[in-house]
């Protein structure tokens, strides 16, 4: 199992699982998706397991109020930026995000599932599951 370690690459985390000799694998993948370079090694892992992506995402992401300037940080890197909540390019941006990870998941034939961190997620899962055939 990948273990944290203030930055990770979903790739290696990816690559990892894998690499490893079991066979017939249920995979979930719970991240963010605010990576790149993952997309091939998510197809290879969804060729030889069942792999779910579970995209863990904040309701603000969404809809992002406009608040003026706003320092963010990543909580990988410890990096921070200061952007403009108002500025149509942030919300543009954070749109195209999730059609990104859309897409990769459609083309990798990964089944996705939305969480949003704010609200109990348990009710949204039993849902997703029991529309899965393994």
């Amino acid at each position: 199992m990948h273990k944290p370690s203030g930055f990770s690459l979903l790739h290696d985390a990816l690559q990892e699982v894998i690499q490893m000799k079991k066979k017939d694998m249920i995979v979930f993948v719970l991240s963010d998706f605010l990576a790149t370079g993952y997309e091939k090694t998510l197809k290879m892992l969804s060729k030889r397991h069942e792999t779910f992506a579970i995209v863990c995402f904040d309701k603000l992401e969404q809809s992002l109020p406009c608040l003026g300037l706003l320092t963010i940080q990543d909580p990988e890197t410890s990096a921070r930026i200061v952007i403009s909540t108002s500025d149509k390019n942030v919300q543009i941006f954070l749109e195209k995000q999730h059609a990104t990870v859309r897409d990769i998941c459609s083309r990798a034939k990964v089944d996705m599932l939305h969480l949003q961190i704010e609200k109990p997620f348990i009710g949204d899962l039993i849902h997703f599951f029991k529309k899965q055939t393994f």
